[in-house]
């Protein structure tokens, strides 16, 4: 099988690409960190596929199985990540597609790729802004401890890089709180945005 007849895209040429091109348009040295909200948003539409009667149980439990087992293969570190399939959606799909056959191709039925892509970046950024939440309130927490041992201590404060007024310490770093907590409130607006498609 010629090279061009792997890809998704591959019909649409009749020689295979220049090398140079191939090693350009992969993503999957870095974007397989995805690989478990793809797995997670391709169980969720299977199901859904189940519940529109496009797929029957039994093969909404094919491909149950087939993502699970993947995903397994992925954490124990067995399973080999290929160029040869540009991405981690393209990667899972071929691998389903060799556990379980034709069935896997039904998983795509009304869904296209950028919809896979932008459902697994949206999953996976909900999942950062979670962690970054969580970061920032430590950041806050050690501000107000740090404000409050140093509490009364005096030191210059600045304008325009230059000495200016004496303030205590504890008022100065209780700024950075107020900032962070302006950037914590930030992200939990991105977080609602991000849950709208």
């Amino acid at each position: 099988m010629k090279i061009m007849e792997k890809k998704p895209w591959g019909g649409r040429f009749q020689e295979d690409i220049d090398e140079f091109f191939e090693e350009f348009s992969e993503s999957v040295s870095f974007d397989q960190m995805l690989y478990p909200y793809e797995i997670k948003a391709s169980l969720a539409y299977a199901e859904a596929l189940r519940d529109a009667g496009i797929l029957t149980d039994k093969e909404f439990n094919l491909i149950k199985k087939g993502l699970k087992e993947i995903e397994e293969e992925i954490k124990e570190g067995k399973f080999i990540f290929s160029k040869e399939y540009e991405d981690v959606h393209r990667n899972i799909e071929k691998a389903l597609y060799e556990k379980i056959g034709e069935t896997a191709y039904k998983l795509h039925t009304g869904r296209s790729r950028n919809e896979q892509v932008v459902t697994d970046l949206r999953l996976y950024l909900m999942d950062e802004c979670e962690e970054l939440k969580g970061l920032i309130k430590d950041l806050m927490e050690a501000i107000v401890l740090k404000a409050e041992e140093y509490y009364g201590i005096i030191m210059p404060g600045f304008t325009h890089l230059q000495h200016a007024q004496p303030v205590l310490f504890s008022h100065w770093i209780m700024a950075y709180y107020e900032m962070f907590k302006a950037h914590l409130e930030r992200l939990k607006d991105y977080e609602k945005r991000l849950k709208i498609s």
